[in-house]
């Protein structure tokens, strides 16, 4: 996996990427959202399922995913199918890509209207394309390393300081 494929995100990104996952699952009355890696890595996630659920439905949906991928491929479709739709008796998994290597998973209750859920879903998936673009990324790095250069300057000087400091009081 390259790093522009990494599951890794900063602190900043993370912050962004639970309030859009939090207000998904307000917005939609989700009983859970989970965002996720292609591999079926959960990366953030909210609503009532406890973490083993949680990683559960994200294994299991990232096999969906792929093997969703695969009949595109096979039907020699020009793009991947972007969204995919499991109805049970009491919930609906509402599942769409998000870029090449995450995707988005909703439950609901059966009576939220899907129409409402993909109307939130598109908005929140142009949020979490923000969060996660080049740009966005290496502003959160820039800011990483001003806050490890501040911190590392502030730390050499005291150090030094300290160490001059003996030498200052021997002198006088």
């Amino acid at each position: 996996m390259s790093n522009k494929d990494s599951p890794l995100f900063s602190r900043f990104q993370l912050d962004k990427l639970n309030t859009v996952i939090n207000e998904l699952s307000k917005e939609t009355r989700a009983i859970c959202v989970i965002f996720s890696h292609a591999s079926g890595q959960p990366i953030i996630s909210a609503g009532e399922l406890n973490l083993k659920q949680i990683a559960n439905l994200s294994a299991l949906t990232g096999g969906s995913f792929a093997a969703t991928q695969e009949i595109s491929r096979t039907l020699k479709e020009a793009h991947p199918f972007k969204y995919l739709l499991f109805e049970g008796e009491k919930t609906m998994v509402y599942l769409s890509s998000v870029k090449e290597n995450y995707f988005l998973v909703g439950i609901h209750p059966q009576e939220v209207p899907l129409g409402f859920i993909r109307f939130y879903f598109k908005k929140s998936i142009n949020s979490i394309t923000q969060i996660l673009s080049v740009e966005a990324r290496e502003e959160s790095i820039k800011d990483l390393q001003n806050v490890f250069d501040a911190e590392f300057s502030s730390l050499l000087e005291e150090a030094l300081e300290e160490s001059f400091k003996d030498d200052l009081e021997e002198d006088i």
